[in-house]
């Protein structure tokens, strides 16, 4: 199995992030949570950030 790069490793959880952000926010807006709606706010961002990061650096 080949070795994956430092970037491609921030990407992966870069994805994650954001995909997690998706289904929480998601999830916050069905329940009318403003807790949740701004932690996943702060997922996304956070996914976001490191996957521009990444693909600056790439």
């Amino acid at each position: 199995m080949p070795e994956s790069t430092p970037i491609q490793r921030t990407t992966t959880t870069a994805r994650y992030l954001l995909a997690a952000g998706a289904v929480v926010s998601a999830s916050a807006i069905i329940k009318g949570s403003i807790a949740g709606s701004l932690l996943a706010w702060l997922m996304l961002l956070l996914g976001g950030g490191m996957l521009m990061a990444a693909r600056r650096a790439g």
